[in-house]
């Protein structure tokens, strides 16, 4: 029975998988394939993002079986045990042991246990209100599942810089792909903010605090690896962070001034760039980015559409 159990879901997952293409799919295997080679080459420091993402992923995509947590755990979740992303963590960290990478295994397992608590944290009546990012929410499960399509690709390419002795890729492309769907993460309603006893109600002022704190929350995986960092990489962190907070700031901006969504435009071209002197650097690749950027023509295609029909429609009445 308890076969038959994990053969479900095991299945489910595959669906899930291939649910969303070929592309999903691909871009995974690249992920742990690139991956696997590092952890044979022996380079440590560029693991523990990716197994980070993955437990992660792991910890806020958990489902609850009610006869399966009957059968083994009572009413204990299973969203640890049962989940198919901690699956395929289990191998990196069984290496991590093996290896004698202790400080790197503490790290993870660490952060994946204290990942829930940081998103209640209060500090002086400052609370970061994130609904997608608490567990159990559909809008961050979506969201995440979506990111990690892009997190894949980007440390593979990560994988082929430090293959190639540049090693700086990993951060580049990190922070792309964390601002690239941080704009659609923004709540739509007003979320009042109490900060030091001044309620702000002010619909900008929100999105202002929101998408900062989105872009802190993004940045956390790095954030838990400085450590294992040298002082140039953590100069470079800091640096990139910077202008993703500011770019996450002014893309508000345009979307509150001219109630459109320009930044996709931008985004679009922010993302364009670096795929293109991929491609130039590995030919192989052209092929996947080819598909990665026709995708991406027709999300904004489709997305410009609906918004030109709204406003027709808006106009119209």
């Amino acid at each position: 029975m308890y076969l038959r159990y994990f053969q479900i879901r095991l299945v489910s997952f595959y669906r899930g998988i291939a649910g969303g293409g070929v592309l999903r799919l691909a871009l995974i295997l690249l992920l742990l394939f690139g991956l696997f080679t590092a952890y044979i080459k022996g380079v440590k420091e560029y693991i523990s993002p990716a197994v980070f993402c993955f437990l992660l992923y792991a910890v806020h995509t958990g489902r609850k079986d009610r006869h399966f947590i009957k059968v083994f755990w009572g009413r204990k979740s299973v969203f640890l045990y049962g989940s198919e992303y901690f699956l395929l963590s289990i191998p990196f960290l069984a290496v991590s042991l093996c290896k004698g990478y202790y400080a790197d295994l503490v790290l993870i397992v660490s952060s994946i246990l204290l990942s829930p608590v940081l998103f209640r944290l209060r500090i002086k009546g400052i609370q970061p209100s994130c609904p997608f990012f608490r567990k159990g929410s559909y809008e961050y499960q979506s969201a995440f599942r979506t990111n990690f399509i892009f997190l894949a690709l980007c440390y593979f390419m990560a994988f082929m810089g430090m293959y190639k002795g540049n090693a700086n890729l990993l951060y580049v492309f990190y922070v792309l792909t964390g601002f690239l769907y941080i704009i659609p993460l923004l709540k739509k309603e007003p979320v009042i903010y109490t900060v030091n006893f001044i309620r702000v109600k002010d619909l900008l002022a929100v999105k202002f605090v929101n998408v900062i704190c989105n872009t802190l929350l993004l940045l956390l995986p790095l954030l838990l690896i400085c450590p294992l960092m040298d002082t140039d990489m953590f100069i470079t962190l800091l640096l990139l962070s910077i202008p993703v907070i500011l770019f996450a700031c002014a893309s508000v901006l345009l979307n509150y001034c001219f109630h459109t969504d320009l930044i996709i435009i931008l985004v679009f071209v922010i993302v364009l760039v670096p795929t293109l002197i991929v491609s130039v650097m590995h030919p192989p690749l052209s092929v996947l980015f080819a598909l990665l950027l026709f995708r991406l023509l027709v999300r904004v295609n489709n997305r410009l559409s609906r918004l030109l029909e709204y406003d027709k429609g808006r106009k119209a009445c």
